[in-house]
């Protein structure tokens, strides 16, 4: 299999990133500095979206849905969804050298961990993974924000009655933008989700040759071997929590507004199905449904690549201990030991965790609200 680089695998997202004018920075002789190319791309587009979505507002939202039986009702979901997205379109570019910075940093920190893994024997899982991480980000692009964001947003056009050309280009970028910024932070969870699989791979092998001799360790530098692996483990959760803590803002202000407009198209949704004629308004309908489930969507995959990350660290404790040392080598048995204490009082990816709880207290109390209201 051809070898893939770390480059490579961050190349479609960071190919997306600089089209779309979220990144003003480049690297050059090792530093990161603002490119004035860039900026004025970023500036552009924002302040494009900026001025188009104040237009809107003030010159085509009132007759938007001017024909709906309760129109303030839209108009509210339609108010705080570009307020929302456009407010969260901001952050991102105001938080756009910070990221750029730890992810970086992050994907250094893994090349210097890859070399170490390959001296292990790990260069052909890795360049398998690579790829299978490549794959995954081109196809998360290309159905998020080709098939949900642009082709819904298309969609979404279509269903007003005027503005059509304004409302597309105020609500598509932001949406894009936004959706790329999670799509960042996924591919960054499964490169180092990869690591993890692969340390526990190694520790997974010492406990199969652990049950195969009578006498184990056989070999003399166990204990270096086992300690390079720790630190290899705690490089990695420390770097985790970088990127975390860079992302840990954006993510609390996207679950948080997504809560609000979730309960917003819900609402409107149960409103058209009670209250109107819902064959008369079809198009309305899909389009609620159309915008909730990208929202779970994105929901779900932010979830569940945070918390396989965050399971993928923790399980390398009790492989660890699962290793059989002979009762009559105290010095690895001590190593072992030692080496399991300091990773059960590390905190892992603390601040990644998205607990499904919440999650799932999210929609029941969406579900709840609408219920009574």
């Amino acid at each position: 299999m051809k070898t893939l680089p770390l480059s490579k695998i961050w190349q479609p997202v960071d190919t997306t990133t600089m089209l779309l004018g979220m990144n003003p920075f480049v690297v050059r002789r090792h530093k990161i500095v603002l490119s004035r190319v860039r900026l004025l791309h970023t500036v552009t587009f924002a302040s494009l979206c900026l001025f188009l979505t104040f237009y809107y507002f003030d010159n085509v939202a009132d007759t938007t849905y001017s024909k709906y039986g309760s129109p303030s009702v839209m108009r509210f979901v339609l108010s705080f969804r570009l307020v929302a997205l456009t407010a969260k379109l901001l952050l991102v570019l105001l938080l756009s050298r910070n990221t750029f910075q730890t992810v970086t940093k992050a994907m250094k920190n893994v090349a210097g961990i890859d070399r170490h893994l390959t001296k292990l024997g790990l260069q052909q899982h890795l360049e398998a993974r690579n790829h299978e991480t490549r794959q995954t980000a081109v196809t998360l692009l290309v159905v998020i924000n080709g098939v949900f964001n642009t082709l819904g947003s298309v969609y979404n056009t279509y269903c007003k009655t005027t503005g059509h050309v304004v409302y597309f280009l105020m609500s598509w970028y932001p949406l894009v933008v936004v959706s790329t910024h999670l799509i960042t932070q996924f591919v960054v969870s499964m490169v180092m989700k990869v690591r993890f699989e692969a340390i526990n791979g190694v520790l997974s092998d010492k406990i199969s040759e652990s049950k195969k001799c009578q006498s184990y360790p056989e070999v003399e530098d166990f204990g270096e071997s086992l300690d390079s692996l720790v630190g290899l483990h705690k490089g990695l959760v420390g770097t985790c929590e970088e990127v975390y803590a860079n992302f840990s803002l954006m993510s609390l202000v996207w679950i948080v507004t997504m809560f609000v407009i979730l309960t917003c198209d819900a609402y409107a949704f149960l409103h058209v199905l009670m209250y109107e004629e819902t064959m008369k308004y079809l198009k309305i309908v899909f389009g609620l449904v159309k915008n909730c489930t990208n929202y779970i969507i994105h929901l779900y995959w932010l979830a569940k690549k945070c918390n396989d990350l965050c399971q993928e660290a923790q399980a390398t404790k009790a492989v660890l201990l699962g290793v059989e040392i002979d009762v009559t080598k105290e010095n690895e048995r001590n190593c072992v030991r030692y080496s399991g204490t300091c990773l059960i009082h590390r905190p892992e990816c603390v601040q990644g965790n998205v607990d499904s709880n919440v999650t799932s207290h999210m929609f029941h109390s969406i579900l709840t609200y609408n219920f009574f209201f």
